[in-house]
């Protein structure tokens, strides 16, 4: 009687244990693919947000504190979606710290996957630098939200620079009178001839052409 009961015990601990199993599996599987749903928002909106920084570096100048503003939204987006990301990191590993133990009441060694995988991530990085060895998805996000908070924070600094006309990519009017077609004076040296001179040669070449259109003209 006793053996049967010990028996009973031990099938029931076993099906709490897979219960727990299945319930530590789900909440895993749940803030994992959270996560990854917010970073792909993440990605979708600074992408929106930089393509509209470097629309207004075309734009005059007046239009920079659009780019301000794009670039002070840009920093703090990365900055909530870096917090948020913090978040669905602990719930995630909340949910592994739970599979493990309940791995380890149920499965053998070398089939534990949750359990091993420290171990296992450990040997892959020995001997290689940090750009070789894998890296984590917590890693990675993180150089993401830091790379776009800074574009955010250049594009803010620039754009505010640009509206209070401290730094100037544009060509005045100035410059490009300049650059325009250059008149022949009498006082150029380059011109090769003279004012007078071109102003003969330009009448007798439309007196030709009044000729050969009256020629024409004349069946």
């Amino acid at each position: 009687m006793s053996e049967e009961n010990c028996c009973n015990s031990r099938k029931m601990a076993e099906e709490d244990w897979k219960s727990a199993i299945d319930h530590s599996w789900k909440y895993f599987e749940l803030h994992a693919g959270q996560r990854m749903t917010v970073f792909n928002y993440f990605i979708v909106l600074s992408g929106i947000i930089v393509t509209g920084i470097a629309g207004t570096v075309q734009l005059p100048y007046r239009f920079s504190v659009l780019g301000t503003a794009l670039g002070f939204t840009l920093s703090l987006l990365s900055f909530v979606f870096w917090k948020l990301d913090q978040r669905a990191a602990f719930l995630v590993k909340h949910a592994e710290a739970a599979h493990i133990v309940a791995e380890s009441k149920l499965f053998q060694p070398g089939s534990r996957i949750f359990a091993e995988e420290p171990t296992a991530h450990e040997r892959a990085s020995e001997a290689q630098n940090i750009l070789i060895r894998p890296w984590t998805f917590g890693r990675s996000f993180r150089l993401v939200f830091v790379v776009m908070g800074l574009i955010g924070v250049i594009a803010s600094a620039v754009s505010t620079l640009r509206f209070l006309d401290k730094i100037s990519w544009e060509v005045s009017t100035d410059q490009r009178s300049n650059h325009g077609p250059q008149i022949p004076t009498k006082n150029s040296k380059d011109a090769g001839l003279s004012v007078d001179q071109l102003v003969v040669g330009t009448a007798a070449r439309t007196r030709l052409d009044g000729q050969l259109s009256s020629e024409r003209l004349i069946p």
